[in-house]
């Protein structure tokens, strides 16, 4: 058979461009189905539906455990033994959700008073929702196209669900239900496609379970730090505020997630790329470089624009009783626009296999966060635990840089960043001003300058990241002969 390697560089962007096109139409899947929910019942039953996905997303990060991103490293790695390693990372999965479930079970008992039932058939859904480790294992084997398929599969009956719900049941058990039955859907497609690539043995391996649970750990606990931290948020205003302030902050924080899955969709592939440059630092550290500057150029513009965009955008998605949680959406952009740098620095240190860093990083965050709610929600309600989220990201993102700094040195280049800095804040200045007399049109004049700026900080990106050999060499689009594998 012959062997017909694909780039790295190549790989990263198919596998980039499958995601987007797959979760592009999940993420519009999602606004579109809060969008109905918050119109179909009332502001009180949203923020029950709001509250229940946030504890699942923390039971689902129980379930995880750190395993997916530790997937995504060693897979590259482990391509002449996959059936084994596939079989056993699996394994691990399957135990972890044992402790997912109790999570579940033990929230549904204290909150049976605000969630009744719903949680419950929530949490039916847990491993479904964490079954989200398929897309590295389509990048490495040159089948990029496959997560679209699977999420593109998902998000039509995501949507299609919730239809049916609001017109035969609309009800928060009703919606609960559908979205349990589309994230169900969507882990058999996925392993239907995952079967076209590579069998599983379900045979023990310890060496195997023990080399993936090393690197889990910590991260685990660092992202089970970082959902709770997301997520306090909305348990402080529940007890502070009330469930209606819970709908409000919910609805704005429904912008930020579609963002943040966003920059988890361009950066995830990043991770393999990253991995292959382990032992050559000067490479890994030049393109860290890269995309850092390439974040600045994109991520900023966006959010000097975002103030002007928010409250008709809101009043448009959710409906005018939920146009006071523009301003949230406005100051969550600020957590938004800081989360790609924590997850590209959190990436190459990975690739490092340096994942200690993230538990101090994630611990001191929470603290923070939650010393800022308890001070701030009493007082300002769903602003002041925005302005929390805001002080807890920057304390996070900067302890990533001083790491960055630490291991990889020179690869922030400061010059370039305050350029890039100083220009968006100058444009942000101008149209501050100048609102009132251009008024919307200030917004894409606005950016026009910002991305061409950038482009000329960012120079020509042709040479791949780095240079030198391809890190995932060797990926094949045939069978091999020694494992089966296609």
């Amino acid at each position: 058979m012959v062997d017909r390697p694909v780039s790295a560089e190549r790989n990263y962007y198919l596998a980039v461009a499958a995601q987007i096109v797959g979760r592009v139409g999940n993420m519009v899947a999602n606004l579109a189905v809060m969008a109905l929910i918050a119109r179909a019942v009332s502001p009180t039953s949203f923020g029950q539906y709001v509250l229940i996905l946030s504890i699942i997303a923390i039971c689902t990060q129980i379930a995880d455990f750190g395993t997916t991103p530790v997937f995504a490293k060693q897979t590259p790695g482990h391509r002449a033994n996959y059936q084994a390693f596939w079989g056993n990372f699996l394994l691990v999965r399957l135990a972890l959700l044992l402790p997912a479930f109790a999570a579940a079970g033990i929230a549904a008992f204290f909150l049976w008073a605000d969630t009744g039932s719903a949680l419950l058939v929530a949490g039916l859904s847990i491993p479904f929702v964490s079954a989200r480790f398929f897309d590295p294992m389509y990048q490495v084997f040159a089948r990029p196209w496959y997560s679209a398929i699977a999420l593109s599969v998902t998000a039509a009956a995501f949507i299609a669900l919730n239809a049916a719900a609001a017109l035969w049941w609309p009800s928060l058990d009703g919606f609960i239900l559908a979205y349990t039955v589309a994230n169900g859907l969507y882990v058999g497609v996925a392993f239907l496609l995952a079967g076209r690539i590579v069998s599983i043995s379900l045979r023990p391996d310890p060496a195997l379970i023990r080399q993936t649970l090393r690197l889990a750990v910590p991260i685990g606990l660092a992202a089970l730090l970082t959902v709770v931290n997301g997520r306090a948020n909305l348990l402080f205003l529940m007890q502070m505020q009330g469930m209606d302030a819970v709908a409000v902050y919910g609805a704005a924080a429904r912008f930020l997630e579609i963002a943040v899955n966003f920059m988890i969709i361009m950066l995830g592939p990043l991770i393999p790329l990253f991995s292959g440059m382990a032992h050559d630092r000067p490479a890994l550290a030049a393109s860290y470089q890269q995309f850092l500057l390439l974040l600045l150029v994109v991520v900023l513009p966006v959010l000097v624009v975002v103030p002007y965009l928010s409250e008709p955008v809101v009043t448009f998605v959710y409906g005018a009783q939920y146009d006071n949680a523009a301003v949230v959406v406005d100051l969550l952009a600020v957590v938004g626009a800081l989360v790609p740098f924590a997850l590209l620095s959190s990436f190459a240190l990975l690739a490092l296999s340096i994942t200690r860093n993230w538990l101090w990083v994630t611990g001191a965050g929470v603290a923070l966060n939650l010393l800022l709610n308890a001070l701030l929600v009493p007082r300002l309600g769903c602003v002041g635990s925005a302005w929390a989220q805001i002080g807890s990201e920057i304390l996070m993102v900067g302890m990533t840089f001083v790491a960055i700094h630490w291991y990889l040195p020179r690869a922030l280049p400061g010059w370039k960043i305050l350029a890039i800095v100083l220009a968006n804040l100058a444009v942000a200045g101008v149209m501050h001003l100048e609102a009132g007399r251009f008024g919307f049109a200030v917004v894409p004049l606005a950016m026009l300058p910002l991305l061409l700026g950038g482009a000329w900080l960012l120079g020509p990106l042709r040479t791949r990241p780095g240079g030198g050999a391809a890190p995932c060499a060797g990926i094949t689009c045939e069978a091999d002969p020694r494992t089966g594998i296609l």
